[in-house]
């Protein structure tokens, strides 16, 4: 029998922000949260700022489920890992 999946609560992802918007990512620290949400029922998945800009979109190979869970109710963060130029690493989780 094969690995089960975690269930919604516990899902979590180690990812690099697809097509960052620079001047947001300016306004971003290692170690801040943002918010992830849904720009629509099929996606894309946005990570939002405290000030409500986007700072990128989260393409993963988890994307499908994030995108059912979070139309299933639940919430999810980003916590910035590292900051490289356009480049950013998070972790989703949710809370």
């Amino acid at each position: 029998m094969g690995e089960q999946e975690p269930d919604c609560s516990q899902l979590r992802i180690r990812t690099q922000l697809s097509t960052p918007n620079i001047s947001v990512l300016a306004t971003v620290s290692v170690g801040d949260v943002l918010d992830v949400s849904l720009a629509s029922a099929q996606g894309p998945i946005q990570v939002i700022t405290a000030t409500g800009q986007v700072a990128g979109a989260i393409v993963s190979r988890e994307q499908a489920r994030l995108i059912n869970c979070i139309s299933n109710g639940f919430t999810y963060q980003a916590e910035v890992l590292e900051i490289d130029g356009g480049n950013c690493k998070i972790f989703i989780s949710a809370i």
